[in-house]
């Protein structure tokens, strides 16, 4: 990879912006060959200030790579509304941010509220946040429930014992000027399993609400579209439903999944001439599931350019999945074989698949 310059010195200030697609303010350095090569970008010196802007998926997604995070970033005076995600603020370092509004909420403000490991009855679980305008300090208010619907406050601090009745939790995180997010919500994980053998990855699943019990269900099975639908639903919106007509009855998950993008729809012709678009029995490669992960991880790198993975059988990756495999080898959704090998076309597990989802659930913040 040849050495790349510098992206320095850049301002953007004083634009109305109608009708956005994408995302307002975009920057990324997973662009061609990504993290490949022994030169990285670098983003200095970068203003925007007096910006209007309306619609897109994101607001501002400005983003580096952990060891050329983006320094001199100044966000001043910005107005945006009506986008889907406001903000991906990824390794920026001491910027200024002041006076952002998007989608009616004012920035810095906690992000990425989660709680972490398995929540279970009289035991200890500890909630993480961060902001993108650098360290702050935040106050943790804790709720249980019994039923999902009647909430009630239970305790203050970063690390909270879970009470023995709660069976749901979530945290909320207010910042100094009383600006808050909430958790996703989680189910408390009965304490009579937390020592059997049911590991970790499916106690998180659990508690997560993308994993019932597993019952007779082996790990080393291969999974489902119908299955791994039912696993992304936490990740899903359910708003988002795909709403054709298919001769094979399928769950409401599967079709939340096709309609959020995660899974594609597919043309399976039987004897009698009859094709089946939604396919709810049909198995995943591992080169779809890399594309499953990085349309359910919450980035959307639709406008970004094309590039393969490094891999020993590289040259079995479809072109039309190299990209996600390649960005689903970086953020660590995935990882490759002993020998080097993606083995792209190799069905996923359902053991697999948990472990795969549970890391991009961790990178979604839930």
């Amino acid at each position: 990879m040849p050495a790349v310059e510098a992206v320095e010195d850049i301002i953007l200030a004083d634009s109305v912006m109608d009708h956005v697609h994408g995302a307002a303010v975009h920057g990324t350095m997973l662009y061609e060959d990504g993290r490949n090569g022994s030169d990285l970008p670098v983003f200095h010196n970068i203003t925007i200030e007096n910006i209007i802007a309306h619609g897109g998926d994101y607001g501002i997604f400005l983003e580096a790579f952990d060891e050329v995070p983006v320094t001199g970033l100044t966000l001043r005076n910005i107005r945006i509304d009506g986008v889907v995600r406001p903000m991906r603020s990824m390794n920026w370092k001491e910027p200024v941010v002041d006076d952002v509004i998007i989608n009616g909420k004012s920035f810095p403000r906690p992000g990425g509220v989660r709680i972490l490991g398995v929540p279970v009855n009289g035991e200890t679980v500890k909630a993480e946040a961060r902001a993108c305008g650098g360290d702050m300090d935040f106050m943790y208010s804790w709720q249980t429930s019994t039923d999902g619907a009647a909430w009630k406050q239970a305790g203050q601090g970063e690390r909270f014992p879970v009470p023995g009745t709660a069976d749901l939790i979530r945290v909320t995180v207010t910042d100094h000027k009383g600006n808050t997010e909430t958790s996703h919500e989680y189910r408390v994980f009965p304490k009579g399993l937390s020592g059997s053998d049911w590991g970790y990855e499916w106690q998180r699943l659990y508690c997560r609400g993308m994993w019932e019990f597993p019952g007779a269900i082996p790990a080393d099975a291969v999974i489902t579209r119908e299955q791994l639908a039912g696993m992304l639903l936490p990740l899903a919106d359910p708003a988002l439903r795909w709403g054709g007509e298919d001769g094979e009855a399928c769950s409401e998950a599967l079709r939340i999944a096709v309609g959020n993008g995660f899974i594609a729809l597919e043309r399976r012709p039987w004897p009698d001439g009859h094709v089946s678009l939604l396919r709810p029995d049909g198995h995943v490669t591992r080169q779809e599931m890399a594309t499953v992960a990085m349309q359910a991880c919450g980035v959307n790198y639709r406008n970004a350019s094309c590039t393969m993975p490094v891999c020993a059988d590289a040259a079995l990756v479809n072109n039309n999945y190299g990209t996600n495999v390649a960005r689903a080898l970086y953020f660590g959704f995935m990882s490759l074989e002993p020998d080097g090998c993606f083995k792209p076309r190799r069905p996923v597990t359902i053991g697999e698949a948990a472990g795969i989802l549970n890391r991009v659930a961790d990178f979604a913040g839930i």
